[in-house]
């Protein structure tokens, strides 16, 4: 979690420099979490951020409802990668 959260930092901070879009810089901080971060966790977190980048794409900024269906795409992505359902442990 540590490497994971660093890399993902640090990710963001070069994203923002270059002029990155907000899904652009949130992405880039994805990646950087699967390519770090290691094992498992690892690899869900940087689905996570991935796909929460979706819900940030465009020009306009994103109103509550958007940031709502961004995370039910993330809970829906999270629970197709690892093949569970609501009540699995």
């Amino acid at each position: 979690m540590q490497r994971g959260s660093k890399a993902a930092a640090l990710a963001a901070a070069e994203a923002t420099n270059r002029g990155c879009s907000a899904a652009e810089v949130i992405r880039a901080t994805g990646e950087a979490w699967a390519d770090v971060g290691g094992g498992t966790s690892g690899a869900i977190w940087g689905r996570i951020i991935s796909t929460l980048a979706d819900g940030f794409a465009g020009d306009r900024v994103p109103d509550p409802p958007d940031i709502s269906a961004a995370l039910m795409a993330v809970v829906g992505e999270v629970r197709s990668f690892g093949g569970v359902d609501i009540g699995d442990k």
